[in-house]
C-alpha cells in the first residue's frame, strides 16, 4: 500500500522540522525537490533513502525531533498481533531520548487481511483490531517524555 501524501508531509516534518517549523506547506516544498531528484513513481524505499540522505546532508541534525520506520512482514505476523510486539517496541525505542518522534508503520493491512485467521463477531476486521493493539502499545510504552506522532499504513 502506497504511503499517502500528508503521512509524507509529517515523515518530513519528524527529519526537518528544525527548518519547517511543523509548517506543512514547507514540508511540502522539500517533498517537491525529493521527488525532482527520483525517477517517476518510486518506491517507498528509494523514497525513504533519498530522504534519509537528505537529511545527512544538512548542517544542524535535529537532535529534538526523531523519525523509525517498521515495514511489517509475513514473519512477524505468523502468530498474529503477538508477533508484532517485539519488532515495535524495539522500532518505538530508537525514539526514546527525543522530545517528538513519528514512527511510520508499513505494510500493515497487506498482511493483515480479512480472511486469515479466526473471525467472528468480535473480529470483522483484522487489521483495524492490529492497528487498535499497535496504538495501545504506544500509548503504554511511549517513553517519558516524547510526543509520539504513529502513522499506519
Amino acid at each position: 500500500m502506497p504511503i499517502s501524501s500528508l503521512a509524507r508531509l509529517h515523515l518530513l516534518n519528524a527529519l526537518f522540522g528544525h527548518l519547517t517549523g511543523d509548517d506543512l506547506f514547507l514540508a511540502r516544498q522539500i517533498e517537491d525537490a525529493v521527488e525532482a531528484a527520483l525517477p517517476p513513481e518510486p518506491g517507498l524505499e528509494q523514497w525513504m533513502t533519498a530522504v534519509v540522505e537528505l537529511a545527512g546532508r544538512l548542517p544542524v541534525p535535529a537532535t529534538d525531533a526523531g523519525f523509525s520506520w517498521l515495514q511489517v512482514d509475513p514473519e512477524m505476523t505468523a502468530l498474529g498481533t503477538l508477533g508484532l510486539r517485539r519488532p515495535f517496541l524495539t522500532t518505538l525505542g530508537r525514539l526514546a531520548g527525543r522530545r517528538r518522534g513519528t514512527l511510520l508503520v508499513t505494510g500493515l493491512h497487506q498482511h493483515f487481511s480479512p480472511g486469515r485467521g479466526r473471525s467472528g463477531k468480535r473480529r470483522q476486521n483484522p487489521a483495524e483490531d492490529a492497528a487498535g493493539y499497535l496504538r495501545g502499545l504506544a500509548a503504554a510504552r511511549c517513553p517519558a517524555g516524547l510526543a509520539l506522532t504513529l502513522l499506519i499504513t
